[in-house]
C-alpha cells in the first residue's frame, strides 16, 4: 500500500503539475504577479503568528498549504516565463533581417529535396550590415544544393534569402493542433531557405549531444559491415541505436498499422529492460562491497554510456535519469521509496523544461516505469520458476508487460 508520507515529492508534484497546465492553457502575468504577492503576504502573516510552540502547532496546516500554493504557483510561472514570444530578444521581433544565424540542435530528417533540422537562431544581420544577438528555436528547411555534405548537430550556418512563415493554427477544431506540439519544443515559426539563397558554414559548436552523435554513427557503421541487408540493417539500427532514417517504408507501414511504432523508438521501455539485463549480470557476483558501492556505479556506467550511444534522445535521457535517481539513493544507503524517486526525478525535469509535461515521449516514459515499479514484483510473485534460465525469460516478459499495460490508455487515447 503506498503512504502519502514517504512520497512528499509526488505531494509536491501534482500542484507543479496543475500550475503549468493552467500556464499552458491560459496564462496571464497579472495574474501571476497578484499571486505571488498574496503568497508572500501570507507566509509573512503566518511567520509572525508562529511566537509559540503551540501557535506553530496550530499554524502547522495553513504553512502546508501555502506550500502547495507555492508550488502550483512555480509550475504556473515556470512555463509562462519560457513563453518563446515573452523574450524581447526573440528573432521575429527583429526588423530588416538579411540573414540569420542558426545552430542545429537536434530532429535533422533527409526529405527527398531539403533537410529538416531544429536550429537555435543565435543572431540576425539587418540591412546596415549590423549583427544583433537573438534567441529562440525555429524549423529550417535548407535544399540538398545548398550544403557540401549532410549536416550535423552542433553545425552553424549562416543563410540569406528565406522565407519566415508563422507556425499555422488548426483549420478545424478536432484538427491536430501542429502549431500547440511545435510550441513544447520551443519553436514558433519555419524558416525555409530559398534554392536561390546563399548558406555559410560556419565553426561548429562542440557539445556532449554532437559527440553523442559520432559514436552512435561510429556504431552504424560497425552493424553496416557486418549486416548486408538493407531492411535487417535498418530495423536493427532503429532497435539498437534509435536511428529510424534508414527504414524502409513497408517496414514502417507494417509497424505503425498494427500499433506497435513505439517499439522501434529507444524509449523507457528499452531503458527498462537494458536496466534489468544489466541487473541480472550484476548480481551473478555478491559480495558486500560489491552490493553497496561497485554495482551501482557499474549500472550506472552502462545505462548513461546505452544513452550515449542512442544519441542521447529525450526518452533515452529521461528514463535514464529516473533509473539513476533509484540507484543513487541506494548508493547513498539512504532508505528511499522509488516512487518518491520517480516523483522527484519528474519535478526536476518539469522544473528545467516545463514543456515536457505536454510532451507524449514523456508521458509514456512515466507510464512505463511507473508500470515497471509497480505491477512487475506482483507479476513475479504469481509468475516464477526455479530454473534460472527461465526466470530470467519471465522477468524480461514481465517488465515489457508491464510497461505496456501502463502506457496502453495513453496509445489508445493519443
Amino acid at each position: 500500500m503506498i503512504k502519502w508520507h514517504s512520497i512528499p515529492f509526488l505531494r509536491l508534484l501534482l500542484p507543479f503539475i496543475l500550475g503549468i497546465l493552467l500556464a499552458y492553457y491560459q496564462f496571464h502575468a497579472s495574474l501571476a504577479i497578484i499571486a505571488g504577492l498574496g503568497l508572500v503576504l501570507s507566509q509573512f502573516y503566518l511567520f509572525k503568528k508562529s511566537n509559540s510552540l503551540e501557535n506553530s502547532f496550530k499554524l502547522q496546516p495553513y504553512k502546508g498549504i501555502n506550500l502547495i500554493v507555492a508550488v502550483f504557483l512555480l509550475g504556473y510561472l515556470s512555463l509562462g516565463l519560457q513563453n518563446p514570444f515573452a523574450n524581447s530578444r526573440h528573432y521575429s521581433y527583429a526588423s530588416n533581417v538579411q540573414a540569420y544565424t542558426f545552430r542545429i540542435h537536434s530532429n535533422i530528417k533527409n526529405k527527398e529535396n531539403h533537410y529538416q533540422l531544429y536550429a537555435a537562431i543565435e543572431s540576425v544581420l539587418d540591412s546596415q550590415k549590423n549583427i544583433h544577438q537573438v534567441s529562440g528555436n525555429a524549423l529550417i528547411k535548407i535544399p540538398h544544393n545548398l550544403l557540401k555534405q549532410t549536416p550535423k548537430i552542433g553545425d552553424r550556418f549562416q543563410a540569406n534569402n528565406y522565407d519566415l512563415t508563422p507556425i499555422r493554427e488548426p483549420n478545424y477544431p478536432e484538427e491536430f493542433n501542429y502549431k500547440k506540439f511545435m510550441e513544447t519544443e520551443g519553436i514558433t515559426h519555419i524558416i525555409k531557405i530559398s534554392e536561390q539563397g546563399k548558406t555559410l558554414q560556419l565553426e561548429a559548436k562542440s557539445s556532449l549531444r554532437r559527440t553523442s552523435e559520432e559514436i552512435r554513427e561510429t556504431c552504424r557503421l560497425i552493424l553496416a559491415k557486418y549486416i548486408d541487408n538493407a531492411k535487417v540493417l535498418g530495423l536493427s539500427e532503429a532497435l539498437l541505436l534509435g536511428y529510424k532514417n534508414d527504414l524502409d517504408i513497408e517496414t514502417k507501414n507494417t509497424f505503425s498499422e498494427t500499433g506497435t511504432m513505439h517499439l522501434l523508438a529507444v524509449s523507457g521501455l528499452h531503458v527498462g529492460m537494458f536496466y534489468m539485463l544489466i541487473l541480472f549480470f550484476a548480481n551473478l557476483w555478491r559480495n558486500k562491497y560489491w552490493n553497496f558501492y561497485f554495482q551501482p556505479c557499474l549500472v550506472l556506467i552502462c545505462l548513461w554510456s546505452f544513452a550515449l550511444i542512442s544519441g542521447l534522445s529525450s526518452s533515452v535521457l529521461r528514463s535514464v535519469i529516473m533509473f539513476s535517481f533509484v540507484i543513487l539513493a541506494k548508493l547513498i544507503k539512504r532508505k528511499h521509496n522509488v516512487y518518491n524517486t520517480i516523483a522527484a526525478s519528474a519535478f526536476l525535469m518539469l522544473l528545467y523544461d516545463p514543456y515536457q509535461l505536454m510532451n507524449v515521449g514523456f508521458q509514456l516514459s512515466y507510464s512505463a516505469v511507473f508500470g515497471i515499479v509497480f505491477l512487475h514484483p506482483k507479476l513475479i510473485q504469481i509468475v516464477s520458476s526455479k530454473n534460472k534460465i527461465l526466470n530470467y525469460c519471465i522477468e524480461l516478459t514481465s517488465v515489457s508487460l508491464s510497461a505496456q499495460l501502463f502506457t496502453f490508455p495513453l496509445s489508445l487515447y493519443y
